[in-house]
């Protein structure tokens, strides 16, 4: 248990510096009078992105789903959240994946600074920050990871997704096939998934 919690803990960390790193990579691509604010940007973002992902962010995101879309406020301040491995050997502990998980939801709203820099006013910023982190984020991350809409339909069984997913055009217009393709597919997506590599 100690290897995957320290590894955990070194994946964290690095994901950590990569805001600091993007705060001085965006100061570096705007001009000398904005470089500066430009950093602060990248380094508030992350106060309010784990003070966010603190107070809901994390519940929203992992909490019980509601409709594939949301989950709910169960885990509001981290609150049913232990270090206590509670799966089985090679688990790590639920705070563990809360850190990592972090500092995903605190760099993902620091890169769209590249969009706007120079071009917003820094408060202004920080209130589309909140929104955008309780509105998009957090729902997309329950979607995707924390048991939602989209896990749902990765996790059908075997191999029914590539099947549905890569019907090929030429079948719906009664055309003729390019096997090769068909070919390709089968070996790069179909054999991984059925065997369990996927």
């Amino acid at each position: 248990m100690t290897g995957n919690v320290a590894f955990m803990f070194v994946c964290t960390i690095m994901v950590f510096f990569m805001t600091p790193g993007l705060a001085f990579f965006y100061g570096g691509m705007v001009r000398r009078k904005n470089a500066l604010n430009t950093m602060m940007f990248c380094m508030a973002m992350l106060g309010i992105g784990i003070f966010l992902w603190i107070l809901v962010g994390y519940s929203l995101s992992f909490g019980t789903d509601h409709a594939g879309i949301i989950g709910d406020l169960d885990n509001i301040l981290l609150r049913h959240v232990s270090w206590e491995v509670t799966g089985g050997e090679g688990e790590a502990p639920e705070m563990i994946s809360v850190l990592f998980n972090m500092m995903f939801a605190v760099i993902s709203p620091a890169i769209i600074l590249g969009a706007v820099a120079e071009r917003m006013k820094f408060s202004k910023m920080m209130i589309f920050v909140v929104i955008w982190s309780l509105l998009v984020y957090y729902p997309l991350a329950h979607m995707a990871w924390g048991g939602g809409l989209l896990e749902m339909i990765g996790s059908i069984k075997n191999n029914q997704i590539p099947d549905w997913f890569f019907v090929k055009k030429s079948e719906k217009k009664g055309l003729q096939s390019n096997r090769k393709h068909g070919i390709i597919i089968e070996i790069l997506i179909k054999y991984p998934w059925e065997e369990g590599f996927l």
